[in-house]
């Protein structure tokens, strides 16, 4: 993630959506959410702390001459995320959200 300025803060118009479009970096599949495979085996082992987290395990069947079909496992992203900057809210701008 990156650092916002001063007095901002980030946030994602797309976190509400249930199933998002996501994609594998190795084998360039796309899908939805919902066709990912959610556990990820050597997790802390395949990230660095900072970067960001994966949805899942890419489902794909890979297909082999030499090696045979086998399902690809790399880490699979959301390809919709927008990072976006909005002003933090004060306490004036608090008091007026209470009020509404």
């Amino acid at each position: 993630m990156s650092n916002p300025p001063g007095g901002w803060q980030e946030w994602d118009p797309c976190s509400g959506d249930k199933n998002r479009p996501v994609e594998c970096g190795d084998c360039d599949w796309t899908g939805r959410e919902d066709e990912v495979d959610g556990y990820m085996p050597d997790l802390s082992e395949r990230i660095d702390a900072g970067m960001i987290v994966p949805v899942g395990c890419c489902t794909a069947q890979i297909e082999d001459s030499k090696d045979g079909a086998y399902l690809c496992g790399s880490l699979v992203y959301y390809t919709d995320v927008e990072i976006v900057y909005r002003r933090k809210p004060g306490v004036l701008d608090k008091i007026v959200e209470a009020t509404k």
